[in-house]
């Protein structure tokens, strides 16, 4: 008898002499089923290459005759299917869906890309090139350059501004609304705590102010997103929050500071003008008159009260605001039932062209009367506002666009339909995930939203170089590729607009070194550029079924060089004296609505640990799987506002999302090959 494997790897043919047919005999079963009992082979029967068939010679009616006789062989023509599949739960998950996610594989995308590269040992499993990788890079590098700028701007401006402030206001004479609010927010930056409503602060807990008496929301004073960093950040997101929403219940005090000095008030405009690029702009317009605000165009809800600081009002917060019920000044076919309280993730990427999302709200059209209506009326403004807008000076809108992309239902699989719903899948959760990012890089200087609540015999395995794979997505990488070219422009006229401060304690933050940081920073950006543009002519390639060369298969061979080298570099930019460090775990969440006066639960959108994307993909006329690392997307309502801390402890527990459920697989990747075959 002899025992050759299939070419799959799952398992090997029984061919015994004195029996007809053939066994196959399935390693990760230990079961064999008997085939072709009709042909009695006289030698060892071969499989074919794509693993559908045997070629035999048989003997009958004194005749020897070679045979092609097709065999059912599961995954036949997957060339590597032994290296992911272990259990009859994974083979299922492959037939049906062509593909499955693996989580918690790691606290960083990156880790999978370095996962293959053992000492004497070449790289086996294939990798898969995705657009996570740059949406991560792009995260990382927004959010690095914005805690460059608001370090080294924003902080020092604020800082000032309030010493200033409170000079001015203590001085005999002077009567402000705004006295005791800046001699607190002097000794809680300073470190005194001794002052009762400090101590409020401090606390965070739920109380009656002591400068309003009126009840206040310090539990939303607790810092969130890269903010629990340091304590200076601590402080600065706490005072941040407390001065631009302790009085805007009290009447006319917003107005008063116009009254401020103007060498007071050129320190708070200088503070504000460093957001410049990374917000929206604000739907209600600025108490500083040297501050020009332009509501935008999209939103059909402009606040008339003056506001201190212009917290961003993207579209994703007109989709926010839109999707939930309010009481007063909205059209009856846009009016949503009382108990819609909170929006979702799939009515955003809905709303931004995702057909897979919109399939999966249908439930929810049934349920709430007017929500088809809603998110028509919100596709068709944005797709006006599209047709006329000009968002390449403002990166968070870039960022938003780039979303949209990636939700386009114009980009198909080479597989076509047979991996349809996971494809469709992946790349829902890809956009929810960066949107998530985007929204915990700006949980500070966004406005979030809330609804009005109403009243209610062994071949050996030969383990080659793997030929990896490259998402098929140029469209999407093309996009990311302008991204960091966007964000490249931004950076120069950053220097170029380099502020005249002529004041001894803020000149000292723009010494001549930020010169040569922002070229670093520069030529990191455009070295990722180039690499997203190298990965979007090899996705097109790809979608024309030509094979790649050898300078793009070790291109995507080295991916981790590509998406941890740059990571780190851009990760260093939080730290003050911008050293490489240890990153913090990719998880991170931010809440996007909920709160206000109703007290209602808070909507809490959240990245996971990174998962491992196991896809069959075309090889030189057959198929073969491949593994790339891919965001995991939370979405879920809290009572409490939760930091990232918080988060990381309990994310391996949250339930995946409905929609994701059906594509995970628990396990990490073994293989027939771990079983000592």
């Amino acid at each position: 008898m002899v025992f050759p494997n299939i070419p799959n790897g799952l398992g090997l043919i029984h061919w015994q002499n004195s029996k007809p047919g053939i066994g196959l005999y399935l390693l990760y079963s230990k079961k064999e089923e008997t085939q072709l009992q009709d042909y009695h082979f006289t030698a060892t029967p071969s499989s074919t290459p794509d693993g559908k068939g045997i070629i035999g010679l048989t003997f009958s009616n004194s005749q020897y005759s070679l045979n092609y006789l097709p065999i059912t062989v599961p995954m036949a023509d997957i060339q590597n299917a032994w290296m992911y599949i272990s259990s009859k739960e994974e083979l299922d998950l492959f037939q049906r869906n062509y593909g499955l996610f693996r989580p918690n594989q790691g606290d960083q995308l990156y880790s999978i890309y370095d996962s293959e590269s053992y000492e004497d040992s070449t790289p086996s499993r294939p990798y898969l090139v995705t657009t996570d990788i740059f949406w991560e890079l792009f995260g990382a590098a927004y959010q690095g350059i914005f805690i460059v700028k608001e370090r080294d701007e924003s902080m020092p401006n604020f800082r000032k501004f309030i010493e200033q402030a409170n000079n001015y206001t203590q001085q005999p004479g002077v009567k402000s609304s705004w006295t005791r609010v800046f001699a607190v927010l002097e000794d809680f930056i300073s470190g005194k705590d001794q002052e009762s409503e400090v101590k409020k602060i401090i606390k965070e807990t739920n109380e009656t102010s002591l400068i309003t008496n009126m009840a206040y929301d310090y539990s939303d004073l607790k810092p969130r997103g890269h903010y629990t960093s340091t304590p200076e950040m601590k402080t600065y997101f706490k005072a941040f929050k407390y001065f631009t929403t302790i009085l805007n219940s009290t009447p006319g005090a917003i107005k008063e500071l116009k009254t401020l000095p103007t060498e007071v008030k050129a320190y708070a405009e200088r503070w504000i003008k460093s957001y410049d690029g990374f917000i929206s702009p604000s739907r209600s317009p600025m108490v500083w008159e040297n501050l020009k605000q332009t509501v935008p165009k999209y939103t059909r809800y402009p606040k008339s009260d003056l506001t201190i600081f212009p917290l961003s009002w993207g579209f994703d917060n007109e989709v926010l605001f839109s999707t939930v019920y309010h009481q007063d000044d909205i059209p009856e076919a846009l009016q949503l039932p009382a108990d819609k309280i909170h929006p979702s993730g799939l009515e955003l990427a809905t709303v931004l062209g995702d057909g897979f999302a919109e399939k999966l709200l249908e439930p929810d059209y049934k349920k709430y009367h007017n929500l088809k209506n809603v998110i028509a009326n919100l596709k068709e403004n944005y797709r006006q506002n599209n047709i006329h807008a000009d968002n390449k000076n403002n990166l968070y809108n870039s960022w938003m666009d780039a979303m949209a992309v990636q939700w386009a239902d114009t980009i198909k699989s080479p597989n076509g339909l047979k991996d349809r719903n996971i494809w469709q899948t992946k790349r829902l959760q890809t956009g929810l995930a960066t949107w998530a990012t985007l929204r915990h890089a700006t949980v500070l200087v966004n406005e979030r939203t809330a609804a009005e609540c109403g009243e209610g015999g062994f071949e050996e395995m030969l383990v080659r170089p793997p030929r990896g794979y490259v998402e098929p997505d140029p469209k999407t990488f093309a996009t990311l590729a302008e991204l960091f070219e966007t964000t490249i422009q931004y950076v120069s006229k950053s220097m170029a607009n380099k502020p005249n401060i002529n004041d001894e304690y803020l000149d000292s933050t723009f010494d001549a070194s930020k010169t040569s940081l922002y070229d670093g920073i520069i030529s990191r950006l455009k070295e990722v550029a180039k690499d997203a543009r190298i990965f979007q002519k090899i996705a097109e390639k790809e979608r024309r079924g030509e094979p790649l060369n050898d300078e793009e298969n070790t291109k995507i061979l080295h991916v981790a060089g590509v998406a941890e080298h740059n990571f780190l570099i851009f990760n260093s930019l939080s730290n003050k004296d911008y050293a490489l460090s240890t990153p913090d775990p990719m998880a991170k969440i931010a809440d996007v609505a909920g709160g206000g006066p109703y007290q209602i639960p808070y909507l809490m959108v959240a990245v996971g640990n990174s998962m491992e994307w196991n896809q069959i993909v075309p090889f030189f006329g057959r198929h073969e799987i491949v593994k790339g690392a891919i965001y995991s997307y939370y979405e879920f309502v809290s009572k409490e506002i939760l930091n990232d801390q918080e988060w990381q402890k309990k994310v391996s527990d949250q339930e995946f999302l409905p929609w994701v459920k059906p594509y995970i697989f628990q396990e990490k990747t073994k293989g027939v090959s771990e079983y000592g075959y």
